[in-house]
């Protein structure tokens, strides 16, 4: 038996697919236990501690998952629960109800977003650094391209200008690339920046995103962005949806950080379950038709917080009718939801 302190990327980074593999192929991975919620050491590190046995692993898949909550006069307080493992190198779910388990294995027979959209990220670090020099904090409704970030994108609505933009190192109130600086990007980026799309924060507590529907809109690094040929509108209320969030959550959950943010990127991004609805079947055609009707007016400006929950709130109940959810089901996912 073998016990090692190890970071929570173990569970679904994809470079630790291999060693992920090894431990539940090869071994009895019989006990997980989570300590990334807590500040266990002095840095910022995000460990969790696992048992694996020198065994032929166990048909049932079936593993002890204990959550740490809080350290208190060195007694832990813990959620247990049993964790389902594949014999792979597929991420560890790491969720603490039962409801996901079936729920998980229902969407996994779905298309996934990178199969019938494109999902790339907005920027390499090498361009982010190239891309710095060239922004400029000018008056609000200055030619160019406005300049976002994961810290000016919330669920819906763009923050540009509400928000100060911080970006690599610098502060801004109205970060744009300036008209006559655009031909500094890259021909794929600055088509990338001048067509409809979404984009989606990096780091958050579940999902965030955004629609700039006439591409005016340069996405910084550590944000995602998608273009596709399925209405925009109908994207973005699945991915601002809390069932994306609780997949999201369930899957990549292992890679989260302290405070519970999410590491959000086009890898995981690309493998989320997604109704690609056929318009000849009434229900998926009318659930189809009314979440872009919805998401629609959530996208305007200056509305109402209670009218805004309304709306959100009608997204997630059409968006569980859409995916064939049941009432326990829903009812466990309204309780997981961040």
């Amino acid at each position: 038996i073998t016990s090692l302190i190890v970071p929570n990327k173990l569970g679904s980074a994809r470079y630790a697919g291999a060693a992920r593999q090894l431990l539940t192929e090869q071994h009895h991975l019989f006990a997980i236990r989570d300590y990334s919620r807590i500040p266990v050491f002095p840095v910022a590190v995000y460990p969790i501690v696992y048992w694996v046995r020198k065994a032929l692993p166990p048909t049932d898949t079936l593993v002890c998952y204990e959550q740490v909550q809080s350290v208190v006069d060195g007694i832990e307080q813990v959620n247990a629960s049993s964790l389902q493992i594949d014999h792979s190198p597929k991420p560890w779910p790491i969720f603490a109800h039962p409801i996901a388990t079936n729920v998980m294995a229902r969407l996994r027979e779905l298309p996934t977003l990178g199969q019938i959209t494109q999902v790339i990220g907005a920027a390499t670090v090498a361009e982010a650094y190239q891309l710095q020099p060239l922004l400029r904090d000018g008056p609000r409704d200055a030619p160019g391209l406005k300049f976002i970030n994961s810290g000016t994108i919330d669920r819906y609505q763009i923050r540009w200008g509400e928000k100060p933009c911080r970006y690599l190192g610098q502060v801004y109130q109205h970060p744009h690339l300036p008209q006559e600086l655009l031909n500094s990007l890259s021909p794929k980026r600055l088509h990338q920046a001048t067509q409809p799309k979404l984009v989606l924060a990096g780091m958050t507590r579940a999902l965030e995103g955004i629609l700039d529907r006439d591409g005016t809109l340069l996405a910084g690094k550590s944000t995602t962005v998608i273009t596709a040929s399925l209405d925009l509108f109908y994207l973005l209320a699945l991915l601002n949806s809390k069932l994306l969030s609780f997949v999201y959550q369930s899957l990549y959950g292992g890679d989260r950080l302290q405070g519970g943010y999410l590491r959000i990127g086009p890898p995981q991004i690309r493998t989320l379950p997604i109704v690609n609805p056929d318009l000849s079947i009434s229900d998926e055609r009318q659930g189809y038709q009314t979440l872009i009707a919805l998401s629609q007016q959530r996208c305007q400006e200056q509305i109402a917080p209670e009218i805004a929950q309304e709306l959100e709130d009608q997204i997630d109940s059409w968006v569980y009718r859409l995916y064939g959810l049941s009432d326990r089901e829903i009812a466990g996912i309204e309780g997981r939801s961040d």
